[in-house]
């Protein structure tokens, strides 16, 4: 009962007002809005990380040749891009593992500008050495278990000690879920896109710092 009451509440929160609306609006005008946020990595202080599960960081080519096949291969279907042709390019792989199962995993991209695709392709620039976190997916057995914010929160400890000075993000508005990751982790908003049938850009908002420009 506790359970169908936080998500009755969360549903009519402002969020998740928020979401219907804007579900309702890609129904019937077709139109998609995503949100940008973004973190300041030396800021935060990260306590409680749940350690039940290994923690995976593949940022060179010899902690891939050390992972089995398998893994490799599970990873592969929700990178873009193979994770190989990712760490050359410069992008770092995270993940979750539970008895060799990939639970939950994210893509932090090379240096930005990055090319991104959704909801329309879109080059996406911001300060000096920021990052782009993408890619982010969690088994749908392990979902409300707080895998997401498990892994971002290591994700965050790993880049604080590789000088990463922030990242970036962009969410769709009826994500509810992520959308609700992020803000509890304190990322904050840093503008948004409205784009028509996922192939035109109609309307942004931005701070001064964040770029883009369509593909």
């Amino acid at each position: 009962m506790q359970k169908i009451k936080n998500i009755t509440q969360y549903f009519f929160s402002t969020l998740g007002i928020t979401a219907l609306f804007f579900g309702v609006t890609n129904l019937l005008f077709r139109l998609e809005r995503f949100v940008f946020f973004e973190i300041q990595i030396p800021n935060v202080s990260v306590t409680n990380v749940d350690n039940q599960f290994e923690f995976l960081k593949l940022i060179k080519l010899e902690d891939l040749n050390q992972l089995p096949e398998l893994i490799i291969d599970d990873l592969n279907k929700r990178t873009g891009k193979t994770v190989r042709e990712l760490i050359i390019e410069g992008a770092y792989v995270y993940a979750l593992l539970l008895e060799q199962t990939v639970v939950a995993q994210v893509v932090i991209s090379k240096t930005l500008p990055v090319m991104i695709d959704t909801p329309l392709p879109l080059v996406v620039d911001y300060s000096i050495g920021s990052r782009l976190l993408g890619y982010l997916y969690t088994n749908p057995v392990h979902r409300g278990n707080n895998l997401a914010g498990n892994l971002i929160s290591n994700v965050i400890q790993d880049l604080q000690c590789k000088e990463v000075p922030l990242l970036i993000a962009h969410i769709s508005s009826t994500n509810l879920n992520s959308m609700r990751v992020f803000r509890k982790l304190a990322w904050q908003s840093v503008g948004s896109i409205i784009s028509y049938n996922s192939r035109r850009l109609i309307f942004n908002t931005r701070s001064k710092h964040l770029k883009f420009r369509v593909k």
